[in-house]
């Protein structure tokens, strides 16, 4: 009666994706049609405004260009819910948060390998027994430590880093 021409496979289509609902007998209230009418999914309120417009090419291109913007909106409103959805699930963790983890991850390292150095420089020296010739066997010992070091950075296991202010600027 309002001169609204839907298809009836359209209707079913938006029923089945929520944008028209029934009631548990099949009928339809006269407010649940309104909404579906003024439904931005739906786009029949753009559609029979575009249809009023006649021949007004600039009338006709606002309301096309509105219904993209409506469009464009919505599906920005879908990612920013998938993104929450998955921040709540704990796929996604805050910049700052992320910058401590590699901060400590980097203060583990450091005093991981300035470690490393001082208890094993005695151990390399007698692995080679002061000998330059030996450098080569020194050298893989060393790497050998080294990537066991890298090893173990990479393992996400949880460690705990205390940063005292009062130290060196090169202390961690």
């Amino acid at each position: 009666d309002n001169g609204y021409k839907v298809r009836k496979s359209k209707v079913y289509k938006d029923a089945d994706a929520g944008l028209l609902r029934g009631e548990r007998d099949g009928t339809v209230t006269i407010e649940s049609v309104r909404r579906y009418i003024d439904h931005p999914e739906a786009g029949i309120r753009e559609h029979l405004d575009t249809a009023a417009a006649g021949d007004d090419l600039e009338i006709k291109e606002y309301h096309r260009r509105t219904a993209i913007a409506k469009m464009k909106n919505a599906e920005l409103e879908a990612e920013k819910r998938q993104f929450d959805l998955e921040r709540e699930l704990g796929k996604w963790i805050p910049r700052a948060d992320l910058e401590m983890e590699m901060a400590g991850r980097a203060a583990v390292l450091d005093q991981g390998l300035s470690s490393l150095v001082q208890v094993r420089a005695d151990d390399w020296i007698r692995l080679v027994g002061g000998d330059p010739n030996r450098a080569p066997d020194l050298k893989a010992a060393m790497a050998e430590a080294v990537a066991r070091l890298l090893n173990s950075y990479a393992q996400t296991d949880t460690f705990q880093v205390m940063f005292d202010e009062g130290e060196g600027a090169g202390d961690a």
